[in-house]
């Protein structure tokens, strides 16, 4: 009786020991598991002020651009950047751009960066497809601009062992109307690297 008491025992805590490597293995790869950040743009937080516009040849407008945008962090480690940049296109052309400083979000929380951008454009004399394409738009009404945003920098993951570089990028159009000075966001795209 006692070699089989024996035996059962050593099978009972070899099982129990597998089991606990088993969740052991499971809680390190949800802890250590690390996801791209996600940021976004707050709708109602865009703001437009100094907005001029002069239609004549050739035709240029100004404005400050005053943004919100919040990173989202849902990993269970810091996500660290040393800078972000937001910049604003017209056209295919940047027209106004704008680093951040060096900022973190904590694990599985989000943090919202504030962020006023300069934007200027005037299309070139010598350029008449531009000129035409901007006096249509002020025409119009309406002046069409793209927003990126990218943020660049390491999760510190499951205290701090892993570290994986990531960048959380959105893609976002709006547009000015002219003589309200609002700004209506068309749509915004989200990318993950």
């Amino acid at each position: 009786m006692p070699a089989t008491s024996l035996t059962r025992k050593c099978v009972v805590a070899a099982a129990a020991f597998i089991a606990k490597l088993i969740i052991l293995a499971l809680v390190c790869l949800f802890f250590a598991w690390i996801s791209t950040p996600k940021a976004k743009l707050l709708r109602n937080s865009v703001a437009v002020n100094n907005f001029e516009i002069h239609p004549a040849d050739p035709p240029s407008f100004s404005l400050e651009l005053g943004v919100e945008v919040e990173i989202k962090n849902r990993n269970f480690g810091q996500f660290q950047f040393p800078k972000g940049e937001l910049t604003v296109a017209y056209s295919g052309v940047p027209v106004g751009s704008v680093l951040t400083g060096k900022d973190r979000v904590k694990a599985t929380s989000s943090k919202k960066i504030k962020a006023m951008i300069w934007v200027k454009y005037q299309a070139a004399r010598d350029n008449p497809k531009a000129n035409s394409r901007l006096k249509g738009e002020i025409g119009k009404g309406v002046i069409p601009l793209i927003f990126h945003g990218k943020f660049k920098g390491q999760v510190r993951g499951f205290f701090l062992f892993f570290k994986e570089g990531k960048t959380a990028r959105l893609k976002c159009a709006m547009a000015i109307d002219i003589r309200t000075k609002a700004v209506r966001i068309l749509n915004c795209h989200v990318k993950q690297i």
